[in-house]
């Protein structure tokens, strides 16, 4: 990174570290370095970090995600963003998978079901039973914990290099709705970077707008391409196109 971040200055081009948050692993077969955190805090683990759905399932496909509930998670993440900002010399931090995972049940937010978090939702609020999904007062909740993980690493990273752009790798499926709380980026995997920009905690907007060329999803990457500005005025909008 310190060879490639020389190189392009150098060129007079910028260097964002592009870092992946609470996707902790993504492949066919676990790690193995036995010191991997999948280890440390994964599904045996005694205090495990892993976010669960509500069915109990941790990894319904190849990806396995960590709980933005967990208060170790916040804590891990910070260290590891801001060694970056402290130790290379970054233009800015793009924060990617900072979300729920989109392996949803039956269309609903069914994702942060991790022993951790479930505690402290019922300590923070006196409920007794095991919160449905759709619950409006969990999916809150839930929602409000990746919100508050994404600002404190905006304000740690701020406070180690105040020149950095803090971006983030944001979600846009399907065509975008009149309203941001009706997309599935703040319904599904409770990821309200409209609210982010509003308050003042994101830079760079990088829409992941992967749509198809000649199909209707056509007009879903135009219409984005209109919309993520209008969602997140202030902030500068640059569309990931895959």
């Amino acid at each position: 990174l310190e060879r490639l971040t020389e190189r392009a200055h150098a060129a007079g081009l910028q260097v964002h570290a592009w870092v992946v948050t609470l996707a902790l692993w993504g492949a066919d077969e676990p790690p193995t370095d036995p010191d991997h955190l999948y280890y440390r805090y994964g599904p045996d683990a005694p205090e495990s970090w892993l976010n669960r759905r509500y069915d109990g399932v941790t990894r319904p496909e190849r990806d396995v995600y960590l709980d933005p509930g967990v208060p170790g998670v916040a804590d891990y993440l910070s260290e590891a963003v801001v060694s970056l900002a402290e130790n290379y010399d970054l233009d800015g931090v793009t924060l990617d998978r900072l979300r729920h995972p989109d392996f949803n049940l039956d269309h609903a937010p069914s994702w942060g079901y991790s022993k951790i978090s479930l505690g402290r939702y019922r300590r923070e609020t006196g409920a007794l039973a095991l919160p449905r999904p759709t619950d409006p007062a969990w999916t809150a909740w839930r929602r409000e914990q990746v919100s508050l993980l994404e600002r404190r690493l905006y304000l740690e990273l701020k406070q180690a290099d105040p020149t950095l752009w803090v971006g983030a790798a944001t979600i846009t499926y399907g065509g975008p709705p009149e309203r941001f709380t009706d997309s599935p980026a703040y319904t599904l995997v409770l990821q309200d970077w409209a609210g982010w920009a509003a308050d003042g905690f994101l830079d760079l907007n990088l829409p992941m707008n992967y749509k198809q060329a000649g199909t209707p999803e056509a007009a879903w990457f135009t219409g984005w391409n209109e919309a993520a500005p209008r969602f997140a005025p202030g902030t500068d909008t640059a569309p990931a196109v895959g």
